[in-house]
């Protein structure tokens, strides 16, 4: 392939990732999901009051400084609530609108913009990846022996743009089996905020071994207030984390280089944005009159592309960019078969229930997390407050 073919393709990739931001949070097409009376949908609104009442909870025993909380029912928000402070020690109180760095949950929205590329027949799922990075042509795997240490072969075929997308492509952050390798690299964070280096360069590196509030770094002007603070969980309590590149921190999202755009783990949204965004898959593709994927697209995007060769229980499996609820006996917790969810690393997480027709974004910035319970509680709390389930008890 060309230089020049490759870079258009790469190109494409960056321009359908920014078309999927921008539509998702245009106002001029787009409005938030509608404020809908959660009795006409099914919800008790005596058993949410639950739900506040434990987001509350997590604040006032010095869990969590604070958070959001948005849930969605039929395409229509049922509970959107901030909790605790965007700042513990200044006193600014979390407010709806705040900021959040997303994470993992970054991944996908590149795996929309890829899927709008196949549909456009820019790209296909089982392309080898060095079709359009070059770099990755001759391409080797480390490979572990029972002493410890490993040895390096070559691969036995290609990586594909699918073994990207369902994680199975051996390209991770830099632990595990050759972490030498990454390290002396400079290649073993998740974290790529802090790098004054554009992405390809990066990515060069590891082959030689439409949302208004959705952005990879900040507006310097307007939007570093509503940022919230990044707290650590310790043995001490839950501690302030300091400012830098490295982990836990604070991350360079405001006053950096910004130049790695980083699609594993660089964006930074609101609830709302990403609760519209998660809405779009819900419904198949598309959110008001606005289409960015077919329903088939979807389709393929959500099912279980790596069965028993996944690692996982039975109860999980994983698609593109996140991870499938196969089973609803083993997993122990309430839900629905179907259901796909994603967490970040600053503990903020999501799910999509389509048997309910259920959308959920909670975030917080906690990293480590240590041992709360939060997640659970919470899931326990929202489906306790279904009460006309769309799901039959003999299903």
């Amino acid at each position: 392939m060309s230089a020049r073919l490759s870079y258009r393709r790469n190109y494409c990739i960056n321009t359908c990732l920014l078309l999927v931001i921008l539509i998702m949070g245009s106002p001029g097409s787009l409005q938030a999901l509608p404020e809908g009376e959660p009795t006409e949908l099914g919800i008790s609104t005596d058993r949410l009051t639950t739900l506040q009442a434990t987001l509350e909870t997590f604040e006032e025993d010095e869990q969590l400084a604070g958070g959001v909380l948005l849930v969605a029912r039929e395409g229509q928000t049922v509970f959107h609530q901030a909790f605790g402070y965007r700042d513990r020690e200044a006193g600014d109180a979390m407010v709806r609108d705040d900021l959040f760095r997303i994470a993992s949950q970054t991944k996908v929205m590149i795996s929309v913009a890829i899927m709008m590329l196949q549909e456009q027949g820019q790209l296909l799922l089982n392309d080898p990846q060095q079709r359009y990075l070059p770099e990755f042509a001759d391409t080797t795997v480390a490979v572990s022996d029972d002493d410890g240490s490993y040895s390096v072969e070559t691969a036995r075929r290609p990586i594909t743009l699918k073994g990207l997308l369902t994680h199975t492509a051996g390209i991770g952050y830099g632990k595990g089996v050759a972490a030498d390798r990454w390290a002396a690299a400079g290649l073993q964070e998740w974290y790529l905020g802090g790098r004054d280096e554009p992405i390809r360069g990066v990515v060069r590196r590891m082959a030689e071994l439409a949302m208004n509030d959705t952005r990879f770094f900040l507006d310097r002007d307007n939007q570093r207030q509503r940022l919230a603070t990044v707290y650590s969980a310790t043995a001490e309590g839950l501690t302030h984390a300091p400012d830098g590149s490295r982990m836990p921190s604070q991350g360079d999202y405001a006053l950096g280089p910004q130049r790695t755009f980083s699609g594993g783990a660089g964006l930074i949204s609101t609830a709302e944005d990403y609760g519209r965004f998660l809405q779009m898959l819900l419904n198949g593709g598309q959110l008001n009159e606005r289409r960015l994927l077919s329903p088939k697209s979807v389709q393929l995007m959500t099912a279980d592309h790596l069965g028993d060769a996944s690692g996982f229980s039975r109860a999980n499996g994983f698609g593109f960019g996140f991870s499938l609820r196969n089973d609803l006996g083993s997993a122990g917790t309430p839900g629905s078969v179907g259901e796909f969810s994603r967490g970040g690393a600053y503990h903020s997480t999501y799910w999509v229930d389509p048997a309910e027709e259920l959308v959920l974004v909670y975030l917080m910035q906690l990293i480590p997390a240590d041992e709360i319970r939060d997640f659970e509680l919470i899931r326990a709390r929202v489906y306790q407050a279904i009460i006309d389930s769309n799901v039959s008890l003999h299903e």
